[in-house]
């Protein structure tokens, strides 16, 4: 039997992500709903890790050495705090890896188009919620990681730029609970990362 609890959805920005003691405030805030509903929680990426990203991509530009190595350590804080090993975590660890290799890429070429900075810049939501998703299924409340490129479709209007396209994207805002319920196979607790949607061609782009 499907779950017929209503949904509540919370909202967390970058600084009520960024410490475990606000984590906890997360984790009981979401205990305290689940009696009667089913919670969909959104967050931002980890206070200041966007900057970090826009940083590190400028640096790659420019042919230096990009930095991710204080984003990772506060990753690596964060989980040390909370007793999680590397393998409890290691879909943050991957997307940290696939930033590397596009900065590296960014480097070697001297530029960065829209749609690549982009996928740099979305790299801190989907960090922020697979490690928070590890976070949470620590403390017994395993969250279903969704990603919201799949939920998300932007509209790209007529004669608008690229930069605009990928880095400002314009979402009509629709009602389709069926294709959110697909996209979580009846979870009853949700963690997916706000800023970020897909284009029609299915690349990601931030809103």
């Amino acid at each position: 039997m499907p779950c017929m609890k209503s949904w509540i959805v919370l909202k967390y920005g970058g600084t009520s992500v960024s410490t475990l003691p606000r984590w906890r405030h997360i984790a009981n805030r979401i205990r305290e709903l689940q009696s009667e509903h089913r919670v969909w929680v959104v967050i931002s990426a980890l206070a200041g890790h966007t900057n970090k990203l826009e940083a590190a991509l400028a640096e790659a530009v420019s042919g230096g050495a990009p930095d991710l190595e204080s984003l990772e350590r506060d990753c690596r804080r964060l989980a040390a705090e909370a007793g999680l090993n590397d393998a409890s975590w290691d879909k943050a660890l991957e997307v940290l890896a696939e930033t590397r290799k596009l900065l590296d890429g960014a480097r070697l070429t001297g530029e960065a188009s829209p749609r690549l900075r982009a996928r740099v810049l979305s790299a801190g939501e989907r960090i922020s919620t697979h490690l928070g998703a590890a976070l949470l299924a620590a403390w017994d409340l395993p969250a279903r990681w969704t990603d919201a490129t799949q939920l998300l479709e932007s509209e790209r209007a007529e004669g608008e730029t690229d930069a605009n396209a990928y880095l400002e994207a314009r979402v009509p805002v629709r009602s389709q609970p069926e294709r959110a319920e697909a996209s979580v196979n009846g979870a009853s607790l949700v963690l997916t990362q706000g800023f970020i949607a897909r284009n029609t061609e299915g690349e990601t782009c931030l809103l």
